[in-house]
């Protein structure tokens, strides 16, 4: 089959301008978002089969339109891919029977898959070979295939194409439920609807979709710096070109994704200064606005409690968790850090308490102090730090974990306690002695026992270490001790060379050395960290030896 790459017209969509190709038969459709001869090697891809009910007349009771708009959606977001639209009704059967297989499924009350069991169809009998005839005319070896079809896989495979896929996340109604479920459970698809809300973890990425609120494409308009917003997305891609003419360009885009392909645009021929450094106070600024404006969004954003939010978002590995689920995640982060703030308004007043009579404490509390994470309290003998919305997955690592922080001279053994919705921990009062000068071993000595018990402590700075008879001792327990990989090494050495050299520098000096290490800047300040580093791992090195031995 070959393409006719010189016919072709602009589709003009909410999600962007599309091609559409001539594909020289009528039974087939070729939209790329990009010169379609330009494509390269694995691009996303959806092989879409028709379904006039839902994608023509608007029918409920399938997934087809749905599926195949999410795939535009990623597309027209990448600015690469393609999507070849089959005219094969009724998984390759026709229209005819098709219309008998869901008149069976109504008034037989079974499910797809039974109503052509009933009517001795095969269940799937369509064929992809003109599709893969294209491919290989576009020197396509491999795609990241947008589908939860075993099927279209296999098609794929079988004809040396190399595939990945990419989930399609379906939206569940009434009129659907039954059909979906019957598609993973009869042919073997893989779509994700576990909507039991018991899940550890929310994800998010269509605003469309469930949680989709939580979306800066989100149909939630606000209001900042004297105008009108149609979304988040559209404030934070104009604050690239804030006080020039492109920022209201961006502002009247007809919607959110348009406003992002206009920024890209415009970036290609003026550059702009410092977004690197600027454009998470800017979400934070959009995100803040939408909530606060928005009681019900609030309200919902309350409701997820210490579930851990997260943007599943396969090409963004920094504001998403990205494919592999190793992206930062930073709009999941900046999300509970609004929810965080505003349960600390919620919980305030009876937190000391809900401690006093819970844990029978006998002696008067006074209060340490209070941040983004949660509330300190002592009576002189114990601290005690009660969380605002530290999430389940922190709070069973931090339980895990725990156990042998009294195995290392700089930490303290803490217990844990739940009491009705508040997560508290308690570790041995100490007196307050700032940090001065100290010996280096002592937070080499805290990174290895970091780095071999698989944790890393994130926040190293001179406010949370004191200074002992015995040596430094850290003073902050919680949501900071996360998870090791060798990023946060590096970023923690970095932090614990200037806490050594710099043991009394100020808050905020250091909270701006920090940032700077966080965007993988070099600066005089910690040109020794390399040694550190050195004397880390081969004291991790030797304790491996010891034990083999």
């Amino acid at each position: 089959m070959i393409l006719n790459e010189n016919n072709w017209c602009l589709l003009p969509t909410i999600y962007g301008d599309f091609r559409m190709y001539d594909a020289q038969d009528e039974g087939i459709r070729v939209l790329s978002i990009s010169p379609i001869e330009n494509i390269g090697d694995n691009p996303l891809l959806r092989m879409h089969s028709s379904c006039i009910a839902s994608e023509v007349f608007g029918a409920k009771d399938c997934d087809c339109a749905d599926q195949l708009h999410e795939a535009m959606k990623l597309i027209a977001n990448e600015g690469r891919g393609l999507i070849i639209h089959l005219h094969q009704e009724g998984r390759g059967h026709g229209l005819s029977e098709k219309i008998k297989a869901v008149s069976v499924m109504q008034k037989e009350n079974c499910d797809t898959a039974e109503s052509f069991d009933r009517l001795g169809l095969k269940q799937d009998i369509r064929d992809f070979t003109k599709v893969i005839a294209m491919l290989k005319s576009l020197n396509i070896t491999s795609v990241r295939l947008i589908s939860n079809n075993p099927y279209k896989v296999s098609s794929l495979t079988d004809s040396n194409i190399t595939v990945n896929t990419i989930s399609t996340h379906p939206k569940i109604r009434t009129e659907n439920k039954d059909y979906l479920y019957s598609k993973n459970e009869k042919l073997g698809h893989t779509l994700p609807l576990d909507i039991s809300g018991n899940a550890k973890t929310i994800n998010f990425y269509h605003s469309d979709q469930r949680w989709g609120e939580f979306s800066n494409f989100s149909n939630h308009a606000i209001f900042l710096d004297g105008k009108i917003w149609p979304t988040v997305e559209h404030f934070y891609q104009a604050q690239k070109f804030c006080n020039t003419e492109f920022e209201e360009t961006i502002r009247q885009a007809e919607t959110p994704m348009l406003a992002k392909q206009k920024a890209q645009g415009f970036l290609k021929t003026h550059a702009i200064n410092n977004w690197i450094h600027e454009k998470e106070d800017v979400m934070y600024r959009g995100l803040e606005a939408k909530f606060s404006q928005h009681p019900d969004l609030m309200d919902l954003l309350i409701s997820t409690r210490n579930k851990t939010l997260v943007e599943r978002a396969d090409s963004d590995h920094y504001w998403g968790d990205g494919k592999d689920g190793n992206g930062k995640n930073r709009l999941g982060y900046l999300l509970m850090r609004i929810r965080r703030k505003k349960l600390k308004k919620l919980q305030l007043n009876n937190m000391q308490e809900s401690l006093k009579n819970h844990l029978s404490i006998e002696k008067s509390l006074r209060q340490l102090g209070k941040g983004d994470e949660g509330v300190v309290f002592t009576d002189e003998q114990w601290v005690y730090k009660s969380f605002y919305d530290i999430t389940d997955e922190e709070w069973a690592f931090l339980n895990e974990k725990s156990d042998c922080f009294d195995k290392c001279n700089a930490l303290a053994k803490i217990e844990t306690y739940e009491i009705e919705d508040l997560r508290i921990i308690r570790y041995p009062y100490l007196d307050f002695k700032p940090l001065g000068d100290f010996e280096r071993e002592e937070i080499i000595s805290f990174l290895r026992f970091c780095k071999k018990n698989e944790i890393m402590f994130a926040n190293i700075k001179p406010l949370n270490f004191i200074q002992t008879q015995s040596g430094i001792k850290l003073i902050d327990y919680g949501r900071s001790f996360i998870k090791y990989t060798n990023g946060e090494l590096l970023n923690a050495t970095k932090r614990a060379y200037l806490l050594w050299k710099y043991p009394t520098m100020e808050n905020d000096v250091f909270k701006s050395f920090t940032q700077r290490i966080n965007n993988s800047e070099e600066f005089p300040e910690i040109e020794g960290w390399r040694d550190f580093l050195n004397e880390i791992q081969a004291g991790a090195k030797k304790h491996q030896l010891q034990t083999l031995v």
